[in-house]
């Protein structure tokens, strides 16, 4: 279902999911999964999406720039989505939070913000470069797996993020709380990414709202507290006004996301298929497709040597005497 506003508003979209980190900085498992999920909500609803996965530092950097760029061309009342998945920090020393890139080495504090992304400078060059769009920036980071230290051997916990200053034009939205980590649970992507993704598509819902709801299904699910900081910001719906969605075409995607939410997990590629005959017309049906596709390539790596050996045949009958 494309929002009714879609035609007049023009909506740009970064998303980047780093997760293949080396043992030293911590490697997580849902960011992937997160940017799948977020993007194919997004797409839905008319957005031009890029997205990225495993940034090195300069693939970051010239992502977010050649985003930037792209919202300045699209012109005034362009809405900007800008969400990362990731190990992110504030250097304790400087208050100034950061992106982590995959290529960092180690997660020691005397060098690892030298090789990060300042997220105050990008959220600053974002407003600057296109000051007639509106921005959201999701920071779904601080994870608890980063092995940040001081000195080589010093464990700091101090891993969360500090807010950001007022910003006209930009919201950033964070999966915790000031000074607290996130969690990398679940499959299939973590908790504050599949919220996001499920709230995302709800039509007659404005922006502020939907992030606040985003907040407290987390923090209801596991315990984490998302905030979020916002300038006076123009009202945004992005999946609609409140009257553009056909009450049908509204609880069908009510149905879609209860019945996604019971097969999500499952391995049944063809639990999958059927779904998609049922909810093809909804943005689950991009995940489904991926889902099939994921559970495909799972099998076709199972070496032959896993397939369970056939029971051996039992030996012919002696002959029987005279």
């Amino acid at each position: 279902m494309a929002p009714a506003n879609a035609q007049g508003e023009k909506r740009v979209a970064l998303l980047i999911g780093n997760q293949a980190y080396n043992a030293k900085v911590g490697p997580l498992k849902n960011p992937h999964d997160d940017v799948m999920l977020v993007s194919a909500a997004l797409r839905s609803l008319g957005f031009a999406v890029t997205a990225i996965r495993d940034a090195d530092y300069r693939s970051m950097d010239a992502a977010i720039k050649r985003h930037a760029a792209a919202v300045r061309r699209e012109g005034q009342g362009t809405v900007s989505l800008l969400y990362y998945s990731g190990h992110g920090a504030a250097d304790p020393d400087t208050r100034t939070n950061y992106l982590i890139p995959i290529d960092a080495a180690e997660a020691d504090d005397a060098d690892l913000w030298n090789v990060s992304l300042n997220l105050n400078t990008i959220v600053e060059g974002l407003r600057t470069q296109a000051p007639e769009a509106t921005h959201y920036v999701v920071f779904d980071a601080c994870r608890n797996e980063l092995k940040l230290t001081r000195k080589g051997t010093k464990a700091l916990t101090e891993m969360g993020f500090v807010p950001i200053a007022y910003t006209p034009g930009v919201m950033v939205a964070y999966a915790t709380a000031p000074g607290r980590t996130a969690a990398d649970t679940g499959n299939g992507g973590g908790p504050y990414a599949r919220a996001l993704a499920d709230e995302l598509v709800k039509p007659g819902i404005e922006a502020m709202t939907m992030f606040r709801r985003v907040a407290l299904r987390v923090n209801r699910e596991i315990g984490q507290d998302p905030w979020m900081s916002a300038s006076t910001l123009p009202e945004v719906y992005f999946a609609g006004q409140p009257s553009a969605a056909p009450p049908a075409a509204a609880a069908k995607l009510t149905e879609a996301a209860e019945a996604w939410d019971r097969v999500k997990d499952s391995s049944n590629a063809a639990l999958f298929e059927a779904f998609l005959v049922r909810y093809r017309d909804t943005f689950y049906a991009d995940l489904a497709r991926a889902r099939i596709e994921e559970i495909r390539k799972q099998l076709a790596s199972v070496p032959a040597s896993a397939t369970p050996p056939r029971p051996p045949m039992a030996p012919p009958a002696a002959p029987r005497g005279p």
